[in-house]
């Protein structure tokens, strides 16, 4: 699914995306998140699609920006969460499916301006 992404895309910075009709179930731990409910369609067609996440991916979504908040990069959040780098491509095929769903969106990254 990632195919040749890198973990610091140039210019990317991502964050929950507002009215995303999703659903973020907080672990019991309380430091992480367990599963994400997309729902898929409109009216009686609409469809639940859940998410089951590992403890990495948990971890990430926990520190996602929230849609007031700046968006932070893939590897920031990372960072932020104490994931490590080794759990990068199961992350970046999670941001992924994720952003298809629209439940995160992609902004540019205004620190990468002045690069």
């Amino acid at each position: 699914m990632t195919g040749d992404k890198s973990l610091e895309e140039p210019g990317r910075a991502i964050r929950e995306k507002k009215d995303s009709r999703a659903i973020f179930t907080t672990a019991r731990s309380g430091n992480r998140i367990s599963s994400v409910t997309v729902w898929l369609g409109e009216g009686r067609g609409k469809k639940e699609r859940r998410i089951n996440l590992t403890n990495a991916q948990g971890a990430f979504l926990f520190h996602l920006p929230f849609p007031n908040a700046d968006s932070m990069s893939t590897a920031a959040i990372m960072e932020k969460a104490g994931v490590e780098e080794s759990y990068s491509p199961e992350i970046l095929d999670l941001v992924e499916m994720l952003e298809e769903n629209g439940v995160i969106e992609v902004h540019a990254d205004p620190r990468r301006d002045n690069e």
